[in-house]
Parts: C-alpha cells; sequence; structure tokens
C-alpha cells in the first residue's frame, strides 16, 4: 500500500478547531503541525475566528420569515411569461381542417356514384388504374397522413413542454 501525502488545508483545520476530526487524523494533523510550525499560525487564525464566530448571540428570526423566504422562492420558479396557448390553439384548428375536409369531400363523392349493376365476372381482375384513382383510396391516404402529421405535431409539441419545463 503506497503512503498517500498529507496536504494540510483550511478545511482539515476547521475541523480539527471543531474536533470533527478522528483520532488517527488528529494525531496525524499534530505531527504535521509539529514539523511545520509554520503553520501554527494559520491554527491560530482559525481557532480565533471560531471563536468569534462563537461569541455572537444567536437571535430567532423575525415571525413569518420563513414564510416570506419561500414566496420569495415560489415567485422566482413560476414562469413570468405565459406560454403562446393561441398558437397551438391555431395550429389544432388547420389541422382539424385538414382531417375535416377530406371526410366532407369523401362523403360528398360518395352520394354521387351512379348505382350501376354490378356483375360477377368470370375472371377475377383488378384494374389497378381505376384502384389507385378512387377517392376513397386519395382521400383515405390524405385522412392517413393528416393523422400522422397530427401524431408528429403532437409529440413535438409534448417535446416543447418538457423543454419548457426544464428551463424554467
Amino acid at each position: 500500500m503506497e503512503h498517500q501525502p498529507f496536504i494540510l488545508s483550511d478545511d482539515l483545520l476547521w475541523d480539527y478547531v471543531d474536533g470533527l476530526l478522528t483520532d488517527a487524523e488528529r494525531k496525524r494533523l499534530e505531527a504535521y503541525l509539529t514539523e511545520h510550525p509554520e503553520w501554527m499560525a494559520r491554527l491560530q487564525a482559525v481557532e480565533t475566528d471560531r471563536s468569534l464566530l462563537q461569541s455572537v448571540p444567536l437571535e430567532a428570526p423575525p415571525q413569518g420569515f420563513a414564510s416570506g423566504v419561500m414566496g420569495a422562492w415560489n415567485s422566482l420558479l413560476t414562469p413570468t411569461v405565459e406560454s403562446p396557448d393561441w398558437i397551438i390553439r391555431g395550429i389544432g384548428a388547420v389541422f382539424g381542417l385538414f382531417i375535416l375536409l377530406p371526410l366532407v369531400i369523401l362523403i360528398f363523392n360518395g352520394l354521387h356514384i351512379k348505382n350501376s349493376v354490378f356483375s360477377v365476372p368470370g375472371m377475377p381482375s383488378v384494374d389497378w388504374l381505376a384502384l389507385f384513382s378512387h377517392p376513397v383510396l386519395q382521400y383515405g391516404l390524405y385522412f392517413g397522413f393528416t393523422l400522422l402529421a397530427l401524431r408528429l405535431l403532437s409529440a413535438v409539441l409534448s417535446q416543447y413542454r418538457v423543454m419548457h419545463k426544464m428551463m424554467v
């Protein structure tokens, strides 16, 4: 085991004067002070400071002091600038229109489809061009992408709120 060098500091002197050192630490400090008498002046200064601090009479704080401090602390913790909620509501209204508009168009186009006679073909076939040009698929994709965009906006606003709470 390697021997650690002894480093004397004011904190260690204060602990010595206050009697907070263990017996081993106290003996090591006293041995160091006998080897280095130049530190005795600093030890006497710490003892003088300690006696001056102990001579100051203790006074009870005035009535309501703690509640005043806590009130001042709370006023520092609460944000003074209110969040611009009208921006978030405006974005929500625009995205709400993006959801309602395709639904209204989908219902309107669905009501105007001509009644036709359905026949069962002998061989099943799929008209891919008609499938991709059908209004239900077109507006359905538009509706789906709108919902995905709203989910993304929700995640972004959630992160914004977390960041705002961390900064305050």
